[in-house]
């Protein structure tokens, strides 16, 4: 058996909007902000296919690659949107903004973090949710060796 090649700890921190009721391009709009991503009740959530949004949505990410430490991605994600933060007062009634932050730790070099302090005034005056999800990957179990097919071919007996 050899063991799994650890990953590096990957973030991804996005702003969420959606439960609005028009198209994502009218959140666009008022904004005055370029999202990463849009999508309309029905599209799928791969371009392969598969389950599908139940709602509008509009998202928009940090823009910084996976690896870099989460309070780095927010305080790049909120620096885009401070400019903006009155204008999200006149966003849709109903709609949710949210600020995901995702975790997946393949190593221990991401356990603890923290919202910088101006982060937090720009999502409290845009009235922001935060949602923080930490996958735990660090104790994957070994992975097996992979069995290699044989390549000869298997011979039919005749009989008679």
């Amino acid at each position: 058996m050899r063991q799994r090649r650890k990953k590096k700890t990957e973030v991804r921190v996005q702003l969420f909007i959606n439960s609005f009721r028009c198209h994502p391009d009218e959140v666009t709009r008022i904004l005055g902000l370029t999202p990463t991503k849009t999508w309309v009740k029905g599209d799928p959530y791969l371009k392969t296919g598969g389950p599908v949004h139940r709602g509008d949505g509009w998202s928009l990410s940090s823009g910084l690659p996976p690896a870099t430490a989460p309070e780095e991605q927010v305080e790049s994600l909120t620096k885009l949107i401070r400019p903006h933060t009155e204008k999200f007062k006149r966003l849709p009634r109903g709609s949710v903004v949210d600020l995901s932050c995702a975790i997946y730790a393949y190593d221990d070099s991401q356990r603890v973090f923290f919202f910088p302090v101006e982060a937090v005034k720009t999502l409290a005056a845009i009235g922001s949710y935060i949602s923080i999800a930490y996958y735990d990957f660090t104790n994957l179990p070994p992975e097996e060796k992979p069995r290699r097919k044989s390549r000869r071919k298997k011979r039919r007996r005749r009989s008679g």
